[in-house]
């Protein structure tokens, strides 16, 4: 709990710099729940789920493309029943690529780049290197209101693990995304 104080402060600060942003355009923000299968240290899978949640703004740079910082959460409290427990979050930046049609479904792939940072029982708090590579869909709901069915992403993480320093996650994420106008921007 300590560290979703910092993660929702950083969160409401991040929230306002693409208002600040020259372009027209519009500002969306994402927020969800997010599974994760991960097989942390990797060989003989080992494999085993987190659930969390996420948080997201993105800034609408041209009609196709957008900037997004990408905030996750997710843990588990007993890893493979060994009462191991980890909680990772993952901060990650990068270009979406979105494609707007006339139809009320927005597909979009992304590619992030950041950090991440891993606390638990069996280790000490650590940050390493992260990186995702995905993409989802956006269902229109409202005008400034959409649904979002998936957003499925590959996320690779470099934690000092004893075998290889490599992580591989498969994380899907469910939620709502809210679409503002940005001042001076597009009506």
């Amino acid at each position: 709990m300590r560290i979703l104080k910092p993660l929702a402060a950083l969160l409401i600060a991040l929230c306002g710099i693409p208002l600040w942003a020259q372009q027209p355009g519009s500002v969306e923000i994402a927020g969800g729940y997010v599974y994760t299968r991960s097989n942390a240290p990797p060989g003989q899978c080992g494999c085993f789920s987190m659930n969390g949640g996420m948080a997201e703004v993105s800034t609408l740079v041209k009609r196709n493309f957008a900037v997004v910082a990408n905030f996750a959460a997710a843990t588990n409290g007993s890893i493979n029943g060994t009462g191991i427990s980890l909680t990772e979050i993952t901060y990650l930046f990068g270009p979406r690529l979105r494609w707007q049609n006339r139809s009320r479904l927005v597909p979009f792939a992304e590619v992030l780049l950041g950090g991440a940072h891993a606390s638990g029982s069996n280790r000490a708090n650590g940050s390493a290197l992260g990186f995702a590579a995905g993409g989802g869909i956006d269902v229109r709901a409202r005008q400034r209101l959409a649904i979002r069915p998936f957003d499925f992403d590959y996320v690779f993480t470099r934690f000092a693990n004893g075998v290889n320093s490599q992580e591989n996650h498969l994380r899907l994420s469910v939620g709502i995304v809210v679409s503002l106008r940005r001042p001076g921007g597009n009506k």
